[in-house]
């Protein structure tokens, strides 16, 4: 008798992933040797290294963003090493696909709009549209419907859940948990709150064919308005069961990013921590 594996499925496939070149418009790809001790993931900026070939996360003399590899081993450069490298990780002395020109998916480090300006954390890679920096995130996953009279709280402010006559900062619990997630989402999107509007949301995974088709979304996700450090204690928490947050805080925002980035764009609009596509001229 056969054994079922999977009872739950996305309600759509998913655009893309990091690193994952967008479409077939003629992209412009180069091996770089990486040279950051601690490797380089896909989706971010990288920097002239010390080497004519090398790369670095980061840094201040792009050259492009790092692709994403399905070939990419896990086994020790060192051969006398025994611990295996990071999942998703060009390792330091491999080769890196660095793409200088083309459209990529990569993960927003601000609420971007289309047409944004390109910039880049030094740090960590990121890609962002502000020279400000990047913005802090957070997420409250659900893995059930909440109960009347349970909470998420966000920044000190609580909004609590009803099963019907919701009023002031209360949500009324939708048919499912993903039109409850999407409802909840919608209020504080539209809430005058002094420290809801501190951010925007999204109900995660967004609907395949719009809200009349309902939802399938079991995440609420966040991201503050304004890029910097700030957000990072933004507070978060919840009493419904089986519910998770992120962090007690926010996190990821960070001061102050390099760029613009000549001849960058952002090619979609997308919530901070969300896949957006980036497009690249040639980088000279």
């Amino acid at each position: 008798m056969g054994t079922v594996v999977q009872t739950d499925y996305a309600p759509q496939i998913r655009p893309g992933v990091v690193g994952l070149i967008v479409d077939q418009v003629e992209s412009s790809k180069q091996s770089w040797l990486v040279e950051t001790a601690a490797g380089i993931g896909f989706g971010l900026a990288v920097s002239q290294g010390s080497g004519d070939q090398g790369c670095v996360i980061g840094g201040t003399k792009f050259v492009g963003i790092t692709e994403r590899s399905v070939v990419l081993g896990l086994a020790p450069i060192d051969p006398l090493s025994s611990t295996q490298g990071t999942v998703d990780v060009y390792p330091q002395r491999t080769n890196a696909s660095v793409m200088s020109r083309g459209h990529m998916w990569v993960q927003a480090g601000a609420n971007v709009t289309a047409n944004d300006t390109v910039y880049y954390s030094g740090t960590t890679g990121q890609l962002t549209n502000s020279a400000s920096g990047t913005a802090a995130v957070g997420s409250i996953a659900f893995t059930q419907q909440p109960i009347d009279g349970q909470t998420v709280t966000i920044q000190g402010t609580a909004v609590t859940f009803k099963n019907s006559g919701a009023t002031g900062n209360q949500v009324n619990i939708g048919p499912t948990l993903g039109d409850t997630v999407a409802a909840l989402a919608n209020f504080l999107n539209a809430s005058a709150d002094t420290n809801l509007v501190l951010m925007k949301y999204a109900a995660y995974p967004p609907s395949p064919g719009g809200s009349a088709q309902g939802s399938g979304a079991n995440t609420l996700q966040i991201a503050v308005k304004a890029v910097g450090v700030t957000g990072n204690g933004y507070t978060l928490a919840t009493t419904v069961g089986g519910a998770t947050v992120s962090g007690g805080t926010l996190s990821g925002g960070a001061a102050a990013a390099n760029g613009p980035v000549s001849g960058a764009r952002w090619a979609t609009s997308g919530l901070a921590g969300q896949l957006a596509q980036v497009a690249l001229g040639i980088q000279t």
